[in-house]
C-alpha cells in the first residue's frame, strides 16, 4: 500500500495532527483506519472515526454499523455515528439518493472536523480515481475532469489515492483485517458500478498496466490544467473593469475576452465566481455568442443573468420590480433607498459650499440651491418623457438620451434617483442639477446630494 509515500509526497499529514476518518467498514476505509492507527504513536496523531448509517439497506446497514463499532473498540478509536433517512431527505430536496447521501455524509464529516480542528481522511483509491475519470469522459468533460481525484482538497486528505483496490485488499490480507462489503457495489443500477464491473476489466484486457498508465496521464492532465488555470486567472485580471459610477457593474472587457483562446475557460471561471454555480457548456457557448454580438443577455443558473453592454460583460440578478419602477417619496434630508442605490442628502451653508467647491469641482454636480426650488419636492424614479436641462451640459435632453449616451445598462436605469419640484426635474443622479437650480454666486443654502451603492461604497456622482 502506497499510503506512506503519498502522505510524504503531498504533505498530507504532520506530527500532532488530528484526523477524522470516514469509516464505512469496507476494505478501503478499514485499511486506511488501520494504517493510521499504526502511525498514531509514531507521528503523535489523534485519530477519530465517523460512520454514517443512511437508512437505505436495512439489516445490512445495521450489520455495517455493528462491525464499525467493534473495530473502533478494538483499535481504541473514538467513533461518531450519524443516523439519517436519505430516502426521505432526497424526496424533500429533489436530489438523487446518491447525491443526497454524499451531501449529508460530507456535512457530517465537516461538522466533526470543525469541532475537533481536524483533517478529514477519506479512503478514495487510485481505482476510484480512474473510475471517476471514465465517468467524466462518458458525460463530457475538459482537462479538469481528467485529473482524477486530488490527493487533498481543503481539509480533506486521501492517503490511498495512489493505491489500487487490489493493493488495498492485499494489505487487508497481510494484516488479517476483516471488512464488510456493500451489496449495492454489485448492482448494475449505478453508472459507476457498471464502469467498475464491466468497463475496467475490458480496458485492463487491452492494457494490463491500466492503473499505471492512467496514473501517469492524470498527472499530466493535472499539470496542464494548473498551467491553463493560471493563464486564465491572468486573462481575467487583465480584462477586469472596476465599477466607477453608481449605475455601473464591475465586469470584464469584451474586447479582451473576445480575442483570447482561453475565452471559454475565462467565461466559465468568471460566471462561477460571480454566481456560485459552474455554468453548463450551453451557457458558455451562449456567452461566447454574446461577446461576438457585442450586446444582449442570457439566463444562467437560477435568476442570474449574463449581459454584454458597452464593451462590458457582467453578471447580476435583476431586482427590478413594479414597486421600484413606480417609486416616489417626499424629498427630505437623510437617506432614501431605491433598489441597490441610496440617495443621501444633507443641508449645507454657503461657507461649506465654497470649501467643497475648492476641494473638488466634482461636488458642483451634487449641489442644489434651496432658494431656487419651487413648491413640493419629491424623489422618484424616471418616467417616460422625462426631460431636463443639466447644468453641466448647457442644453436640454431627455433622460433616455442622456442614459444612452452614458451607456447606463437598461437593467439599472430604473434605479437612478430623480428629484423634482412643482416645475419639473431639478436633479438627476449621475448628471447633477437642472440649470435653474444650480449653484451660483448668490447661493446661501443648498442641498448636498450623492448616491451610494448598497454595498456601502460611496461612488459619488461623476
Amino acid at each position: 500500500m502506497k499510503a506512506p509515500e503519498t502522505v510524504k509526497k503531498f504533505h498530507l499529514l504532520k506530527t500532532g495532527d488530528t484526523v477524522v476518518v470516514a469509516f464505512s467498514g469496507g476494505a478501503d476505509s478499514s485499511a486506511l483506519l488501520h494504517w493510521l492507527c499504526k502511525e498514531r504513536d509514531v507521528h503523535k496523531l489523534t485519530v477519530y472515526a465517523a460512520h454514517i448509517h443512511h437508512g437505505l439497506r436495512g439489516k445490512e446497514a445495521d450489520r455495517d454499523e455493528a462491525f464499525v463499532r467493534r473495530c473502533c473498540e478494538k483499535w481504541k478509536v473514538s467513533l461518531f455515528v450519524l443516523h439519517v433517512d436519505v430516502r426521505v431527505e432526497a424526496a424533500r430536496t429533489g436530489e438523487s439518493e446518491e447525491t443526497c447521501g454524499r451531501r449529508l455524509r460530507y456535512a457530517f464529516l465537516e461538522q466533526k472536523a470543525g469541532e475537533l480542528h481536524a483533517k478529514i481522511a477519506t479512503a478514495h483509491t487510485l481505482s476510484d480515481s480512474i473510475e471517476t475519470v471514465l465517468f467524466h469522459l462518458t458525460r463530457g468533460t475538459g482537462l479538469a475532469g481528467l485529473r482524477g481525484i486530488p490527493a487533498s482538497r481543503g481539509k480533506i486528505i486521501r492517503p490511498l489515492i495512489e493505491t489500487t483496490r487490489a493493493e488495498v485488499e492485499e494489505y487487508c490480507a497481510r494484516n488479517t483485517l476483516s471488512f464488510v462489503t456493500d451489496s449495492t457495489n454489485f448492482s448494475h443500477t449505478y453508472a459507476r458500478n457498471r464502469i467498475r464491473l464491466d468497463v475496467i476489466p475490458v480496458l485492463r484486457g487491452i492494457n494490463p498496466s491500466l492503473e499505471r498508465t492512467f496514473s501517469r496521464n492524470m498527472r499530466l492532465f493535472a499539470s496542464d490544467e494548473a498551467f491553463l488555470r493560471e493563464e486564465t486567472e491572468r486573462l481575467l485580471k487583465r480584462a477586469y473593469i472596476k465599477r466607477n459610477r453608481p449605475w455601473e457593474q464591475s465586469g470584464f472587457s469584451v474586447s479582451i475576452l473576445r480575442g483570447s483562446s482561453l475565452q471559454g475557460r475565462a467565461l466559465t471561471l468568471a460566471a462561477a465566481r460571480a454566481t456560485g454555480f459552474t455554468p453548463e457548456a450551453t451557457h458558455v457557448e451562449a456567452m461566447k455568442s454574446l461577446l461576438e454580438k457585442g450586446s444582449g443577455q442570457i439566463s444562467l443558473h437560477g435568476k442570474w443573468l449574463a449581459e454584454v453592454e458597452g464593451n462590458r460583460l457582467y453578471f447580476y440578478i435583476p431586482p427590478i420590480s413594479l414597486e421600484i419602477q413606480n417609486f416616489s417619496a417626499p424629498f427630505v434630508p437623510g437617506k432614501t433607498k431605491i433598489g441597490p442605490i441610496f440617495l443621501q442628502t444633507s443641508v449645507v451653508e454657503m461657507e461649506n459650499i465654497n470649501k467643497m467647491k475648492t476641494f473638488s469641482t466634482h461636488y458642483f454636480k451634487n449641489i442644489l440651491d434651496c432658494d431656487k426650488i419651487n413648491g413640493k419636492v419629491v424623489v422618484r424614479t424616471r418616467k417616460p418623457g422625462d426631460y431636463y436641462h443639466p447644468a453641466c451640459h448647457g442644453v436640454g435632453k431627455s433622460l433616455k438620451k442622456l442614459f444612452n449616451e452614458a451607456a447606463i445598462p437598461l437593467t439599472l436605469r430604473a434605479y437612478v434617483p430623480v428629484i423634482v419640484d412643482d416645475l419639473g426635474i431639478i436633479w438627476v443622479g449621475g448628471f447633477g442639477p437642472d440649470m435653474r437650480c444650480a449653484q451660483s454666486a448668490s447661493t446661501q443654502k443648498a442641498y448636498f446630494c450623492k448616491t451610494v451603492w448598497n454595498d456601502g461604497e460611496d461612488k459619488g456622482v461623476k
